[in-house]
């Protein structure tokens, strides 16, 4: 069981944060995971975009994960300085990215294929496996 853990491939998250301006709307509500993706996609294959949320109020927290399917991607985009996300026609946030730390070594997201759209060679999504 062990080896076959050892042999699934992982995702590869980046990090980025936002700050919001006192007595401006949060940010967050203006960000979207679909806009992630789109600023992120040119740098290779993204799986998902989360922005997780406060358990009790729902809003959105100032941070948020982008997740490569090849690590060597994630890692291109954490060197860069800043990656720019369109949020409006006229309104574009310039964002840090960093290589995030992500579970232990018992825990992994693994890819997986869930069909093709006309758009792109594959959908994917992924599931997390938890070694015992």
């Amino acid at each position: 069981r062990d080896a076959a853990f050892d042999a699934l491939r992982s995702l590869t998250d980046v990090h980025v944060q936002w700050e919001d301006l006192p007595g401006a709307p949060p940010l967050g509500a203006f960000i979207t995971e679909q806009s992630l993706i789109q600023a992120f996609s040119s740098f290779g294959v993204v799986v998902a975009a989360r922005i997780p949320r406060k358990s009790t109020t729902r809003e959105p927290q100032h941070f948020a994960f982008i997740s490569f399917l090849e690590s060597e991607d994630a890692a291109k985009v954490a060197k860069k300085p800043v990656i720019e996300v369109q949020l409006t026609p006229t309104w574009v946030l310039s964002l840090k990215p960093r290589l995030a730390k992500f579970g232990h070594g018992t825990d992994k997201r693994v890819p997986v294929k869930t069909g093709a759209r006309e758009d792109s060679d594959y959908v994917f999504d992924w599931v997390h496996v938890s070694k015992r």
